[in-house]
């Protein structure tokens, strides 16, 4: 009995102890897994989900700008619920930057723009999948490729024309010159324009057929100067009207936008010039001392030489006469001018006339006379044009001045003869036939006689050059002529047969303002054997 009891006591003291020790692991292991609770996170074992691009211009390659691309994903532990898609224009500097678009579908027919003026634009085409716990693929499938838009959008005008405000008239507008137009508006009317568009872009079908896509959806025009910026318009925007113009050129430009942002290399223009230049002439009168009788420009010397004011025809020579000391009277030109608007009343009618002399000469200040009378005084040689113009109310000026030319001081002239007892003066004549024996004999030369006089009598004294053409060289043969007033000289000459020129260069030995006064003769001759 007492070893019962002893076992007994015994198994109650080791249930005890067990007891003891099982709580003591049990909060042991409560406090181990609380601790590793918070030092440590949840292993995320979601894989990501891999795409793929199926069907895809080649790398670098240049496709139409509507683009049929096909792509999948996988994903290892889950599933595919959608993609994500972005499109640059470049390589971005950081592909975490792009902007995402979302969508279920595996394919997708796209619209890759162009540059607005450049018909080729290159693009990069990102792809990922995203799976069924919003995981998405770090690596994006991607393709780098050139849209091309094939045809630029084209309009064409129904209707490019200038029109009378008060609806008398129109007046068709062609010129696509710049910066010279060719269409002048009268001053007074407006301009309008009208056009139509299509975009002729198609692009393979599924069975090889061709489909047209094309597609305007905006219109850029503007008239320059008057329109600061272009205007951007819509589909339906198809005409448009100006009436508050002024005077000045101007260039109506028109381009389409497509559906791919493509306009075209070149735009539609027509330029014009708003309000016509005005009109002016020399005054006229009718020739009967022509062989056609027919009105010429009339114009009026005057001189301290003579009394009266004489009257000259365009292409009149005025003489210059000389005094006994030799000193010669210099010539004062009158000449009238008159002008016309064509524009009527609208351009004002005309005012301000200008001349000036020669084509580099300066205008001179605009002026306003009674009888728009133009005098040029103490001229003496003058072989110049006179330019005049005038200019309306709007002070546009006639961009083709009136010409009249102006001659004083008639040319030297060759002699042939004196008289039959001095002989020969002139050598050789025009047309002469040398023998080849007489250059041999004077000495492998030939000897020139030649003599000027002067229509004007300003002068008895003058200076020759002589050049022979065939022969490869100038003579200097300017030089002061002999008592009797006969100029001569040898020119050496290779005896042989052949026809030559004689150019006889005559200079006047006169006093006056603007230099000496010069002819040049041509004499051909010809030497035989």
């Amino acid at each position: 009995m007492h070893g019962r009891v002893g076992r007994g006591g015994t198994g109650v003291r080791s249930r005890r102890v067990a007891c003891a020790l099982i709580l003591a692991m049990g909060a042991f292991l409560l406090c181990m897994y609380g601790c590793r609770d918070e030092l440590t996170t949840e292993v995320d074992r979601n894989l990501p989900p891999d795409t793929y691009l199926t069907g895809a211009p080649a790398e670098s390659t240049t496709a139409f700008y509507l683009v049929h691309l096909y792509w999948y994903g996988d994903d290892p532990d889950g599933k595919v619920v959608g993609y994500q898609y972005a499109i640059t224009d470049s390589l971005p500097a950081d592909e975490d930057t792009l902007t995402y678009h979302f969508t279920t579908r595996t394919d997708s027919l796209m619209r890759f723009p162009v540059a607005s003026n450049q018909q080729v634009l290159g693009h990069r085409f990102y792809i990922r999948a995203v799976d069924n716990e919003g995981k998405m693929d770090p690596e994006p499938a991607w393709t780098f490729f050139a849209a091309l838009d094939l045809m630029p959008p084209s309009p064409v005008f129904l209707v490019a024309e200038a029109f009378d405000l008060a609806g008398s008239g129109t007046d068709s507008l062609e010129s696509t010159a710049d910066p010279v137009p060719t269409d002048t508006v009268s001053a007074g009317w407006g301009v309008r324009f009208r056009w139509k568009g299509v975009d002729d872009d198609r692009m393979l079908g599924e069975y090889g057929d061709t489909i047209p896509v094309g597609d305007i959806l905006q219109y850029k025009y503007s008239l320059a100067p008057l329109d600061v910026e272009p205007i951007m318009g819509g589909p339906d925007d198809l005409e448009v009207e100006y009436t508050n113009l002024t005077s000045g050129k101007y260039c109506f430009s028109l381009q389409g936008v497509d559906d791919a942002g493509f306009m075209g290399l070149d735009p539609l223009v027509r330029t014009f010039v708003w309000n016509r230049d005005p009109q002016t002439h020399f005054r006229r009168e009718w020739n009967d001392g022509i062989p056609e009788p027919d009105s010429m420009i009339i114009f009026y010397a005057t001189s301290d030489a003579w009394e009266d004011t004489l009257s000259f025809f365009e292409g009149d020579t005025v003489p210059l006469v000389a005094s006994v000391s030799r000193a010669v009277h210099p010539v004062n030109i009158v000449a009238q001018v008159w002008g016309w608007d064509p524009d009527g009343d609208e351009g004002g009618g005309v005012s301000n006339f200008q001349y000036r002399l020669g084509m580099g000469g300066v205008w001179g200040t605009p002026e306003d006379t009674v009888d728009n009378t133009i005098e040029l005084t103490r001229l003496t040689t003058s072989y110049r044009s006179l330019f005049a113009r005038c200019a309306d109310r709007y002070g546009r000026k006639d961009g083709t001045p009136a010409q009249l030319k102006i001659y004083i001081n008639q040319a030297p002239r060759l002699r042939d003869t004196l008289d039959v007892a001095s002989g020969r003066l002139q050598f050789p004549m025009r047309d002469e036939v040398v023998a080849l024996d007489s250059i041999r004999a004077w000495g492998d030369s030939l000897i020139v006689h030649v003599r000027a006089w002067d229509p004007d009598s300003t002068t008895a004294l003058f200076q020759y050059g002589l050049r022979v053409e065939g022969m490869g060289f100038l003579f200097d043969g300017i030089g002061e002529p002999s008592t009797e007033g006969i100029f001569e000289r040898k020119i050496e000459m290779r005896p042989r047969e052949g026809s030559y020129t004689l150019k006889v260069r005559i200079n006047e030995d006169a006093l006056y303002d603007d230099g000496k006064g010069y002819v040049i003769r041509q004499v051909p001759f010809h030497v035989v054997d």
